[in-house]
């Protein structure tokens, strides 16, 4: 079945991005560089439909009757209406409604039996989930940068779920549609229905781990978005937004082969070989300024 639908599933992402970013602008259903002057590099307002026209890719396997969006899809529908509300409203949901909205999507992803592990506690695997929407949310700061690695981490063991990701993906590297908040807070839920694909957030968990500590370091807010993160580093490089995308990847896949290989212990060690990556790639792209 899985062959038959991705096609379509593929397709559907595509159409739908495309439709959307042509009317979003309408309705102001954008991510406006004004509202966050020198981090947003983008000359005008992007559409931000990426996670409803993955939605709707997603919707085709659902059809299908693919028993993980079968089971999750009140999660992932959370997660997407969460982000959506805080896209549309002008200046975001405030910070304790988000972790709200998050919470409840990650308490959704459990009750669906999508928890750490059969015996972790509930309460750790809530934390879990509400630690991979804002890990995937953080990530998605550049051009094609969360779509990308969540497509790398789907791929292996669960490819008819990357389907919509890379219909999506080259508006995205192109600047015509971006995630938006619905987008990464979906795929963080996304990437945890597989337990091998789980394991591309190992690299946006180190990533924000970093900026966190530099930001702290600074005596600036944690929470406040900078140009601190690897992408940015590798933009300021001179690193094309397709090079700073594949690059990512190849960070990001390791632990993902590893659990695909040879479940969590390669998981383990491909993370540590994600860990040295990351720490040569700052190496070879020095903050400016």
């Amino acid at each position: 079945m899985s062959a038959a639908v991705l096609a379509p599933a593929l397709l559907v992402s595509v159409l739908a991005t495309a439709g959307l970013a042509r009317w979003a602008g309408r309705v102001r259903w954008t991510d406006d560089p004004a509202s966050a002057p020198g981090r947003k590099r983008q000359a005008a307002p992007v559409p931000a439909v990426g996670g409803t026209a993955i939605l709707l890719g997603l919707s085709v396997a659902l059809w299908a009757g693919e028993a993980r969006l079968v089971a999750a899809w009140p999660a992932l529908a959370a997660a997407w209406l969460v982000g959506l509300v805080d896209d549309l409203r002008p200046r975001g949901l405030p910070p304790a409604a988000l972790l709200a909205g998050q919470a409840f999507a990650a308490a959704l992803l459990v009750v669906c039996g999508f928890g750490l592990h059969a015996h972790a506690p509930a309460a750790l695997s809530l934390l879990a989930g509400i630690a991979a929407l804002n890990a995937m949310n953080t990530f998605d700061n550049a051009d094609g940068a969360a779509a990308s690695v969540g497509a790398a981490g789907l791929l292996p063991a669960a490819s008819l779920l990357a389907a919509p990701l890379l219909g999506f993906l080259p508006f995205n590297l192109a600047r015509r549609a971006y995630l938006g908040n619905s987008g990464s807070h979906l795929l963080g839920v996304l990437v945890l229905l597989d337990p091998v694909a789980a394991w591309c957030l190992v690299l946006p968990a180190l990533d924000l781990a970093r900026v966190a500590l530099e930001r702290a370091r600074a005596g600036a807010p944690v929470w406040r978005g900078d140009r601190r993160h690897l992408a940015h580093r590798l933009e300021q490089a001179g690193r094309s937004a397709l090079a700073v995308a594949l690059v990512q990847c190849a960070i990001a896949f390791p632990p993902v082969l590893g659990a695909h290989l040879a479940g969590p212990r390669g998981g383990l060690a491909g993370a540590l070989v994600t860990g040295a990556s990351l720490a040569f790639a700052l190496k070879l792209a020095p903050p400016k300024g």
